[in-house]
């Protein structure tokens, strides 16, 4: 017996960022991201790097002592900004799926992938939906 999932690309705006916790204190937790019509919203933390989180190791010779902020950055909110803040991003994803309670839409497993450089206009979802 196989598996499959279904593998999908997105193209969305990100809009904010939650903080990081545990690992990832001091550093980006997530992406805020939406379409170009705000009826899907969603949370992308998975995929990103320490280093696209704005972290890097307290002690580059021992991983116990854990992340902090880099050395080049000066704030956190600048790092989003001048990084991330109304840019497009291409996200992976399994679904589109509608939480109970919610009024906007969103994605099941979204993984970031990279920043599109080459666009400035995100997805639809009529375009995700298909």
């Amino acid at each position: 017996q196989i598996k499959l999932k279904a593998e999908l690309d997105a193209d969305l705006l990100v809009y904010g960022y939650t903080p990081g916790t545990g690992d990832f204190t001091d550093g980006i937790g997530s992406l805020l991201c939406k379409t170009s019509d705000g009826l899907l919203e969603v949370s992308i933390g998975s995929g990103l790097s320490r280093e696209q989180r704005g972290l890097q190791r307290v002690d580059e010779t021992d991983m116990t002592k854990g992340l902090m902020l880099r050395e080049d950055i000066n704030s956190l909110d600048d790092f989003f900004d001048d990084t991330y803040n109304n840019k497009i991003i291409a996200v992976k994803y399994n679904e589109v799926i509608k939480s109970e309670g919610r009024d906007t839409y969103s994605l099941f497993l979204p993984i970031f992938d990279e920043i599109r450089f080459d666009k400035d206009t995100a997805d639809t979802l009529k375009r995700l939906k298909g």
